[in-house]
């Protein structure tokens, strides 16, 4: 999902052609980074954590623009729930069905207290 914003980032793509090209140049030349001078490992990692860098800090803002988008949009979706509730809807209590008798009277009994309860 991420994939398409990298790749149409400029600075990203640039920095890719970069690293792929110093890569590439050190191989040539040294076989193996490791082989390579301090002053060449050092230019290669430099890039690769700007790379790094570059690429976490696109995501987090593409992850923070995504939250920002939701958040509004469910605030949205929950106002208009509340506006379009009706008192009959939340007066509305759950029908409960016990297996047996004895419990349904048990919660009728404990629930309503406003019932005149006999001895």
């Amino acid at each position: 999902m991420i994939k398409p914003f990298l790749a149409a980032d400029l600075d990203i793509t640039d920095l890719e052609r970069q690293v792929k090209q110093l890569f590439t140049q050190i191989k040539w030349e040294y076989k193996f980074i490791k082989q390579a001078p301090k002053k060449i490992k050092k230019k290669h990692k430099d890039l690769s954590k700007e790379l790094t860098n570059t690429k976490k800090s696109l995501r987090d803002d593409i992850n923070k623009a995504y939250k920002k988008d939701y958040f509004f949009c469910i605030h949205n979706e929950m106002m208009k729930r509340q506006l379009d509730k009706t008192v009959e809807e939340e007066d509305v209590k759950p029908v409960i069905q016990h297996q047996l008798e004895e419990r349904t009277q048990l919660q009728q009994t404990i629930c309503d207290f406003f019932r005149d309860l006999k001895p």
